[in-house]
């Protein structure tokens, strides 16, 4: 039986406009959405989330302007190992989840402004 929860993490830059912050543990979960929202942040902050321990890129965005809701997914592969396409880039593939098992999830910052901060929230299943 899966059950659907939220972790969040707030991260605040220093005043050169880096920051990072990680969630509480996850035991278990497929990341379904990214919640940003930050009223402070520069609209030019670029953002990188990974996992903790595994180091599995979940969303890297320049640029980004707040409030933002992203689905981030992974590309799957051919049983030889080859990549499939996105279907989004016109290829035939579809994303699929990204999990995260045991560990926290990584928030960083760049470009963010001078000691401002923004909270994201995770959606997992």
């Amino acid at each position: 039986m899966s059950f659907v929860y939220t972790a969040a993490v707030t991260v605040t830059s220093d005043t050169t406009g880096t920051g990072s912050g990680n969630t509480a543990t996850i035991p278990y979960g497929r990341i379904h959405t990214i919640l940003f929202n930050s009223t402070a942040m520069s609209t030019t902050v670029d953002i990188t989330v990974t996992t903790l321990n595994t180091s599995q890129t979940v969303w890297a965005q320049s640029n980004v302007t707040s409030p933002i809701t992203v689905s981030p997914r992974q590309a799957t592969h051919t049983t030889t190992g080859g990549q499939l396409s996105l279907s989004t880039t016109g290829g035939s593939g579809d994303g699929d989840y990204i999990y995260a098992i045991n560990e926290p999830i990584r928030v960083s910052v760049v470009q963010a402004g001078d000691e401002k901060a923004g909270t994201f929230t995770f959606i997992i299943s």
